[in-house]
């Protein structure tokens, strides 16, 4: 290579010479070019009659060690025009990793989700407060509602008390084991939201005497949210993220005892007014279509309160009417109710 690399440099500072000179003619940078190209053929012809390279493959014993790869040369060359040269050995070690499955070279990533509403939908979130009903038969309202979602194929969000008791002192809500744990559990089988309602371990629970500010104010409440929340935990796997205070009385106090205990507070846009004394069914739909009428035209989420404990105007048995009274006050509007809602997506619109 060095042979080639002078007779080149030669060829060129000739012709440079008389170049600068201005000496140089056609004939004279034929013949260097010439005598270059005839170097450059004695250079190939020693290269051909020179032995072939050796390659030493021994591997210290301190790179066996380890899980890599190896190369390593080392190479002679000889040739009677030339002086011998040698290049010294080269070690190159490249890792390679053991990768024995996929997650080995990706990464975990939680999955995030985005809810994507067209310009002209409003999502609409149905809840139900008060239950779990844990009445026998065919009157259970908590199992209708949930019959009826699970047909239209919507989701919701129940708020539920967990440790209310009668006046006997049994529970007859979420912890009744006979029919309101497995209520509970359906809810959470089926994509529903399950949130807080009330944790009083005591008769009243619901009652406006114990409210969240009176609870707060005698110190009980983040007990009681605690109590609820594992009693929620231990029957689905998941801890609630949301609490509505009964009768949606709450302060400052309340908000930030919430707070602390990792809870979201949600009221709601329209009541349905399922359990007003004297309201029957052409009543509620008349209310619920005004209502939603007039909050649609800003095109926010609405979230709508019902109860699936009511005795007296049978909202599980009407749900469909209400529904359809909602839907209809929607399009009024040239606008869709999005009813179909994952509970992600749910829970993605009322933490925003």
């Amino acid at each position: 290579m060095k042979v080639m690399v002078i007779a080149i440099l030669i060829c060129v500072a000739g012709m440079q010479d008389h170049a600068t000179a201005g000496k140089l003619t056609s004939s004279k940078a034929y013949k260097y070019f010439t005598n270059g190209i005839a170097a450059i053929a004695v250079f190939c012809a020693s290269c051909s009659q020179a032995p072939q390279p050796s390659i030493d493959t021994h591997v210290p014993s301190a790179i066996q060690q380890h899980d890599t790869q190896i190369v390593s040369h080392t190479m002679s060359i000889e040739s009677a025009n030339t002086p011998q040269l040698t290049v010294e050995p080269v070690v190159a070690a490249i890792e390679i990793p053991n990768l024995t499955n996929i997650s080995d070279i990706i990464p975990d990533i939680e999955p995030t989700y985005t809810t994507i509403m067209l310009d002209n939908e409003v999502p609409i979130i149905l809840t139900f407060d008060d239950g779990p009903d844990t009445r026998k038969g065919n009157v259970n309202g908590t199992r209708h509602v949930l019959d009826v979602l699970e047909d239209v194929d919507f989701n919701s969000v129940f708020f539920i008390q967990t440790h209310v008791q009668n006046k006997s002192g049994s529970y007859y809500r979420a912890m009744d084991k006979e029919v309101g744990q497995p209520l509970v559990e359906r809810m959470h089988d089926e994509q529903h939201v399950i949130a807080v309602h009330t944790g009083m371990d005591a008769w009243g629970a619901h009652l406006m005497a114990y409210n969240h500010v009176k609870r707060e104010k005698s110190g009980k409440l983040g007990a009681d949210l605690e109590r609820s929340k594992d009693f929620i935990y231990e029957l689905t796997g998941e801890y609630p993220k949301f609490v509505r205070p009964p009768f949606g009385v709450h302060d400052k106090n309340v908000r930030q005892r919430y707070a602390k205990h990792d809870l979201k507070m949600i009221l709601w846009d329209v009541d349905s007014r399922d359990t007003r004394r004297g309201y029957e069914r052409a009543d509620i739909e008349k209310h619920l279509r005004s209502k939603v009428d007039e909050l649609a035209k800003a095109g926010n989420e609405l979230v709508i309160l019902f109860h699936d404990i009511d005795v007296q105007t049978h909202t599980a048995d009407n749900l469909i009417t209400y529904i359809k009274a909602i839907e209809q006050a929607i399009s009024s509007n040239k606008l869709v109710a999005k009813f179909k809602l994952s509970r992600q997506e749910i829970e993605d619109l009322l933490e925003d």
